[in-house]
């Protein structure tokens, strides 16, 4: 799509909505076509399995056992 101002179709689309005769309709049409469509999403919760995370989370905090009793040595 090239470069075409929008601005020329969006007055011509103005003036035939405010001074058409059937601009009731061309009212209803656009409110029609902007109008927010509700979307019904679906509620389903995911179970999350944290069993894993707390493992590796164990193993990581197992393994600073040395590291802090150097740390606390050197305090």
């Amino acid at each position: 799509m090239g470069k075409k101002p929008f601005y020329n179709d969006l007055i011509q689309e103005i003036i035939r909505e405010d001074q058409a005769p059937n601009k009731q309709q061309l009212q209803q049409a656009l409110l029609q076509k902007l109008q927010v469509k509700e979307q019904q999403s679906k509620t389903s919760k995911k179970k999350i399995n944290t069993k894993g995370m707390l493992l590796e989370t164990v193993f990581v905090i197992s393994a600073l056992g040395p590291q802090l009793d150097a740390v606390i040595a050197k305090i």
